[in-house]
């Protein structure tokens, strides 16, 4: 009667199937990442425990900016993992934790 059939048939149970346990999941994954913080502690234990990097990247911005008052005056918080120091960018660009990687600015003009 049906002669020589070629292909699969999925009924409507089986796609039903299907979207409902794909939609389970997403549900379970959801429930999962906010409520035990899981991605938050992934996140957060492969974070540093400096922000060298980050000072690194302000004080040459205020450098392509030529904002001299917040490169020589402001001191940023450095944390070096076990203790926190405040420099200014002037002072942290001759510090050996930078290693060289912060671009000079003239600060002799500038009073603090």
């Amino acid at each position: 009667m049906y002669g020589n059939k070629k292909g699969l048939t999925v009924t409507i149970e089986t796609v039903l199937l299907i979207i409902l346990s794909i939609a389970v999941m997403t549900i379970l994954i959801i429930f999962l990442a906010t409520q035990t913080n899981f991605f938050k502690r992934f996140i957060n234990s492969q974070e540093d425990e400096n922000n060298i990097d980050l000072i690194v990247s302000k004080c040459n911005s205020l450098v392509d900016m030529d904002s001299k008052y917040s490169y020589c005056c402001e001191k940023r918080a450095i944390d070096f993992g076990n203790k926190t120091e405040n420099w200014n960018c002037s002072y942290f660009s001759k510090n050996e934790s930078s290693s060289g990687r912060v671009r000079l600015l003239d600060c002799t003009s500038v009073v603090c």
